[in-house]
């Protein structure tokens, strides 16, 4: 199979699963608008639900970058990395449930919890697929090196640290531990080497 299948698969599935992440953002049944001031009311309502909904559309935004930096270095695809990835979108798919039971249950442990662990799903089935294509070099370009490859493990540890810690502070302050996701987020956006992967010769895949 061609990687483009994949690659279209996947586009398509973070694409659903981030659109409706915003269909949670719904004013209470029954509201009523009377005035302003009763907008401003329900909209500082909303305020956690906003909250998680941004956090898990730009951390989905971050694991689709993270999967399409992967498959740049792709070349085949074998039945094997079929299965992952669609393990990979299974949990995908989670993460709008997920949030839906984080939003405006911050101050609960359970909702933090599941949050966390959905992302450690992601996270770890990313870091496999590295693991794997690292140890399966006949599905990779060779400008798949022990550097970019290693790079690429620490920018998902790293987040799997945060994301862990997390869970473990979500025990004694689960409020807390919701405020340190956040932190993924800022992981990701810093500057660092690697950042633009060298171009592959696309032609070798249909040798």
């Amino acid at each position: 199979m061609e990687k483009s299948r994949i690659a279209a698969l996947v586009d398509g599935i973070f694409a659903v699963a981030m659109t409706l992440l915003v269909l949670d953002l719904r004013l209470p049944e029954g509201a009523t608008l009377s005035g302003d001031s009763a907008v401003w009311r329900q909209l500082v309502g909303l305020t956690g639900r906003i909250s998680a909904y941004a956090l898990s559309f730009i951390v989905l935004g971050m694991f689709w970058i993270g999967h399409h930096s992967l498959f740049h270095f792709v070349r085949r695809v074998s039945r094997e990395v079929l299965w992952v990835n669609l393990l990979f979108l299974l949990c995908i798919t989670l993460v709008p449930f997920s949030t839906n039971l984080l939003s405006g249950h911050t101050h609960l442990q359970i909702p933090i919890v599941v949050y966390g662990i959905n992302l450690l799903l992601i996270a770890g089935i990313s870091l496999f697929q590295v693991i794997y294509l690292e140890h399966h070099p006949e599905l990779t370009h060779d400008q798949l090196s022990p550097s970019w490859a290693a790079n690429m493990r620490r920018r998902i540890l790293i987040p799997i640290i945060i994301v862990a810690a997390s869970i473990a502070i979500s025990f004694c302050k689960p409020r807390l531990a919701m405020s340190a996701y956040w932190l993924v987020l800022i992981f990701h956006f810093l500057p660092g080497k690697h950042r633009r992967p060298p171009e592959v010769d696309e032609s070798s895949a249909s040798e």
